[in-house]
């Protein structure tokens, strides 16, 4: 189905405990972290290649990665973005500013990175992580920086792909659920008690102490990476969405205003 896959943050939690369990078929499959050995043995998924890359923000990034792929524009590409940043964990009212706009860069770069490399392409789908209970109840302000990042991922995955589908490639994201992650770790953790309410450390405890299922996850992936169109331009919940390719609501995915 897809030429090539390219796993991003391959180093992360979530990637580990998803990646064996994800279907790329024959597809050659290339693994980027910012650490030098991926959490998950290459060897297990189709021999896969790796690259380390530590500074999103160079402007020799895209060339870089279209070298380690030895991307051609007729090759249908599969992105998959594990990276994230979680920033630091501050009140409104004590927030740094420039540390602020860094944090968002750090997360919003990438994703703007990986969204020129597949507009190369001729078709594939790009997937990148909502988190931060975008589109749930439980909205994460403990870092206003990694709120704002996953909230405008949401919006730009809308808009790249209202383009991209034109040209053959659907952009999409998705809510993961809460995993015993280092985010959750520096929420439990805190100190910071005007930026963390006892409630959100006990709810980051529970999360630590759980054992993990990434079983709907994974489902979720093998989904869509087989249903590229139902992927596009929505943000889809691990935890709460069912799988199924037909929606009566055509906003289903998408944040919009209810009347």
């Amino acid at each position: 189905m897809y030429t090539k896959v390219l796993i991003v943050g391959a180093n992360s939690y979530v990637a580990s405990q998803c990646l064996p369990g994800l279907k790329f078929h024959d597809s050659a499959v290339f693994l980027v972290s910012r650490e030098s050995i991926p959490s998950i043995d290459p060897s297990k998924i189709n021999q896969a290649k790796t690259l380390k890359l530590s500074n999103y923000e160079d402007s020799n990034v895209l060339n870089t990665l279209i070298n380690f792929l030895q991307l051609k524009s007729d090759d249908n590409l599969l992105v998959i973005n594990f990276t994230g940043s979680f920033g630091s964990i501050e009140s409104l009212e004590n927030l740094n500013l420039e540390s602020f706009a860094f944090e968002v860069n750090q997360n919003l770069i990438p994703f703007m990175v990986l969204s020129k490399l597949i507009s190369t392409c001729d078709s594939g789908l790009f997937l990148s992580f909502a988190g931060a209970g975008i589109g749930g109840d439980n909205l994460e302000v403990a870092s206003l920086s990694y709120l704002t990042s996953k909230a405008s991922i949401v919006l730009l995955v809308e808009g790249l792909d209202n383009v991209l589908r034109l040209d053959g490639i659907r952009v999409g994201a998705i809510s993961p659920g809460a995993f015993p992650s280092r985010m959750q770790k520096l929420v439990a953790e805190s100190e910071n008690t005007s930026a963390v309410s006892m409630e959100r450390k006990r709810q980051a405890l529970k999360t630590l102490e759980s054992e993990v299922d990434p079983n709907k996850l994974i489902s979720l992936l093998n989904f869509l990476i087989e249903n590229p169109d139902m992927a596009g331009g929505r943000v889809w919940s691990a935890n709460f969405d069912t799988l199924k390719t037909e929606f009566p609501d055509k906003n289903f995915g998408k944040l919009r205003r209810v009347y």
